[in-house]
């Protein structure tokens, strides 16, 4: 562990259908990081299974001063357990983190060092890296025990990487981005609780919970950044690109667009053209969507 004297929350929500060991190791990645967490609240999105239970109390046993669970009585979405999530916090930083992904070692400690530097940051994140089930789950996901590696938890080498997602770094370019597409990597997400509260905290916007919350942090002329580096490795292959499709999922995203349009943050132009960029790639077959999305990506990663 590192010398930075700088506490922070790791905000985590958990709900039934996810896997218990995507589950397990994706908390062990925070709490094995290079500067540890002081706290780390496991928000549970209503009841859970007998197996998410155990790697919970494991989670205790191990870590029983920095371990805080808050259980919602019933499933209420994203949106509102990362609002009670980010109440129940104890520290100003939270470092956002979801169920199923891998942090790298040493990504809280860059971005503490980050917000060290600049005080006036309130908001965070970094690249990611998409990556398909490596040889390690395949032979462990059906079999495994609960235990504790002394060693941070690593993807190994023979993971596939699928698709990188860069994004702008500094503050300007970041407020151009966001007219058009989500300027944070959410599950990379560092961000102050207090600027979060001031603006309203999370809401119920299926979908989109954090991209809302985003804009609503910038239009209150809180400062964003982002790192150029790798900080988590996001899971893919789990219909991503299924649920990103459909009259349904174009619906939702025109009425964010006019609530963005509506609030001040677009003109009517970005909203015209956003709104039929998102219509387009929803009606697209999955096949045909999940192309241009690699190739946008990877457009994005060697610009």
């Amino acid at each position: 562990m590192r010398s930075i004297d700088m506490k922070y929350s790791v905000l985590m929500p958990v709900y039934r259908k996810e896997n218990p060991f995507y589950f397990y190791r994706a908390a062990l990645s925070m709490m094995k990081q290079s500067v540890s967490p002081d706290e780390f609240v496991l928000v549970c999105d209503g009841p859970l299974t007998e197996e998410l239970d155990a790697v919970i109390r494991k989670l205790e046993e191990t870590w029983s001063e920095q371990v805080k669970i808050v259980r919602l009585p019933e499933n209420r979405g994203i949106g509102p357990a990362l609002a009670a999530g980010v109440e129940s916090c104890r520290n100003n930083l939270i470092a956002r983190m979801d169920s199923d992904d891998i942090a790298c070692p040493e990504r809280c400690e860059k971005q503490l060092v980050q917000f060290r530097g600049n005080p006036a940051l309130a908001l965070a994140s970094g690249a990611i890296a998409e990556f398909e089930m490596d040889s390690l789950e395949k032979a462990a996901n059906m079999q495994w025990t609960i235990d504790t590696p002394k060693e941070p938890v690593e993807i190994p080498e023979d993971c596939c990487i699928t698709g990188t997602r860069t994004l702008p770094c500094g503050y300007e370019e970041i407020l151009i981005f966001a007219r058009k597409r989500n300027p944070m990597n959410h599950m990379a997400v560092m961000m102050r609780r207090d600027a979060v509260l001031a603006v309203g905290n999370y809401r119920a916007v299926k979908g989109a919970e954090d991209y809302e919350l985003w804009v609503r942090m910038l239009q209150a002329g809180y400062r964003a950044e982002n790192l150029p580096d790798v900080l988590v490795y996001a899971r893919t292959g789990n219909g991503m690109m299924q649920r990103r499709g459909g009259l349904a999922y174009a619906r939702e995203n025109i009425r964010l667009q006019t609530h963005f349009y509506k609030s001040g943050f677009l003109t009517f132009p970005e909203y015209i053209s956003n709104c039929a960029v998102r219509v387009a790639a929803s009606i697209l077959p999955v096949g045909i969507r999940g192309y241009l999305y690699q190739k946008k990506l990877r457009e994005r990663m060697h610009a």
